[in-house]
């Protein structure tokens, strides 16, 4: 009975020895592991798929304690040999005899005996003395406590981290004092604008709040924001490249952010072609830009290339003359279209890459049309209110010019007679020109097939110009009106012009007379005098000319002639 009753004492100790280490184990395991993963992840805010690998790695190293320390320990239950034999190992008096009867050998009373008095008083627990096991129980105990006290003073510390722990994967997040929430205003902005971030705080009391931004290449700084409760709205300047944008405050989660900023796409070149209307005969002109000066009905035809950084790509190009938009196709890298020109107009270009960033300003192109001038008519030979008898033959000179060409030239008459309806024009000339830019026709006027004594004639010159597409420019010279006189009055008006005319001789001579005298004065005498000489010739021809003209006797106009030359 004595080797029984003792197998079965030692064999209890045994498992419950075990099975306390190891649960100690476990516990001292599991929450020092555990412990430890959340405060890593309060302190740096895991990411999921790094608090997944610790998730996995805890639960490795719990199922290697339970496996090592519990199931493969306790699950093989001990035979009395195996006991006996641990006896054996443990106490050398033994010498056998414990094992002898656990093989079934009798022993005699004086084994017995042996086998009693080597079995110290103290039984199992001297036996089987488990001198590590306070100590893991020790550290358990304290695990526990340390996880309690914790728990105690910071509730959340548990809560969320072991939510976070168990569901690595899921938004849950640590109970925060501190709230913010930011956003880019534009995510793409030009360089020659800034970068808008907007701040706010949904939680927390008053704190300061940073700003920090770098490129990834060195080149970065921070700010603190001004006040405390927000909400902030900051701009900041940055230069061409990708930015990483951070904002920290109190225990909030850091939130990072990213701007990119570019250049906007720019207008490398541009020129043009510019085709006048047919009518003008003018040439195609080829142009180093499109802004220009053109004739109404002109074709422009434009064509231009815009530019982006590498990696940038153009989704939106328009143009518009003035308000009606222009059609653009593609050309290989360059956009071409085609307008028609009418009026005066800006031609304004315009792009956009693919995040919207626009071509500012846009290219505009000032297009103005320049009109085309009327054709100019003058008359010349008579002056105007000139008096003609009814046998006069009136030489009259017709001259049009025009600066792109004449289409044709007439010249009218309207007669007028006392107490008579005032007649329609009368056609004295057309003609249809062949593009010529001027012109010069002589005609002779026939007053006795015109109009009467008392009577007047209006001649008025007009020509047009091709222009067919804002004309024909029309051209129309002053009027020229002809008195129609009897002869004697004309007679007494043209002696009365060869007597000032006579006049004017005497003057001229008078002025030169204190030259002569005074070789000081001689200058200003001959100015003096040939001025005078001049005006007596200039009526000399006007009054032989209309002599002529009116067909009065040649035998009374010869010394007027002869004057004429000797002057």
């Amino acid at each position: 009975m004595v080797p029984n009753a003792i197998l079965q004492r030692v064999r209890s100790r045994l498992h419950r020895v075990v099975a306390m280490g190891g649960a100690a184990r476990l516990t001292a395991v599991a929450l020092s592991a555990a412990g430890a993963a959340v405060a890593a992840d309060r302190l740096w805010f895991l990411p999921g798929w790094l608090r997944l690998g610790l998730l996995v790695a805890i639960a490795i190293g719990v199922a290697s304690v339970v496996w090592r320390r519990l199931v493969r320990p306790l699950r093989k239950p001990l035979s009395d040999h195996d006991v006996a034999n641990f006896l054996e190992r443990r106490l050398p008096a033994l010498n056998g005899r414990l094992l002898s009867a656990v093989d079934g050998i009798a022993l005699s009373d004086r084994d017995t005996a042996a086998i009693a008095a080597a079995i110290p008083e103290t039984g199992e627990r001297a036996l089987v003395p488990a001198s590590r096991l306070p100590r893991l129980v020790t550290i358990a105990a304290i695990a526990i406590i340390l996880a309690l006290g914790i728990a105690v003073i910071s509730p959340s510390f548990w809560r969320d981290g072991l939510a976070r722990l168990m569901m690595p994967l899921s938004n849950h997040d640590w109970e925060r004092g501190t709230v913010l929430a930011a956003a880019v205003e534009r995510a793409v902005v030009a360089t020659d604008e800034q970068v808008v971030v907007t701040i706010k705080r949904d939680h927390g009391p008053a704190g300061a709040v940073r700003l920090a931004w770098d490129d990834g290449h060195g080149n970065g700084a921070a700010r603190q924001l001004s006040g405390s409760s927000g909400p902030w709205r900051q701009a900041i300047p940055l230069a061409p490249g990708v930015w990483n944008l951070t904002i920290t405050g109190d225990d909030a989660h850091p939130i990072r952010l990213s701007a990119l900023v570019v250049e906007r796409p720019r207008l490398n070149r541009a020129d043009a072609t510019l085709t006048p209307p047919i009518y003008s005969g003018l040439p195609t002109q080829s142009l180093s830009s499109p802004a220009c000066q053109a004739l109404a009905g002109s074709r422009l035809d434009v064509r231009f290339t815009i530019g982006v950084p590498s990696g940038r790509t153009v989704v939106g190009v328009s143009a518009r003359f003035g308000t009606a938009s222009l059609p653009l196709r593609q050309v290989d890298d360059a956009w071409v279209g085609t307008t028609s020109i009418a009026q005066s107009a800006d031609l304004i270009i315009e792009a956009t890459d693919g995040d919207g960033i626009a071509m500012l300003p846009a290219a505009k192109f000032p297009v103005t049309v320049e009109p085309d001038r009327a054709p100019s008519v003058s008359l010349s030979g008579p002056r105007a209110g000139e008096s003609v008898g009814p046998r006069a033959k009136v030489a009259l000179t017709v001259e049009a010019s025009d600066d792109l060409g004449l289409g044709n030239v007439e010249l009218t008459a309207a007669v007028a007679m006392p107490n008579v309806a005032a007649s329609e024009p009368r056609a004295l000339l057309h003609e249809d020109i062949d593009g010529r830019r001027s012109l010069q026709r002589r005609v002779e006027l026939v007053i006795a097939s015109l109009a009467g004594p008392g009577g007047s004639i209006t001649l008025v010159g007009r020509a047009t110009d091709r222009n067919d597409v804002t004309g024909p420019g029309v051209g129309t010279s002053a009027p020229l009106i002809l008195k129609v006189v009897a002869e004697d009055d004309i007679r007494r008006d043209l002696e009365r012009q060869l007597s000032e005319a006579r006049d004017r001789i005497v003057q001229a001579r008078s002025a030169l007379v204190p030259g002569l005298t005074d070789a000081a004065k001689l200058a200003t005498s001959a100015r003096a005098a040939s001025q005078d000489a001049a005006r007596a010739a200039e009526t000399l021809a006007r009054v032989l000319r209309r002599w002529n003209e009116n067909a009065l006797e040649a035998e009374r106009i010869a010394p007027a002639a002869e004057a004429q030359k000797a002057i």
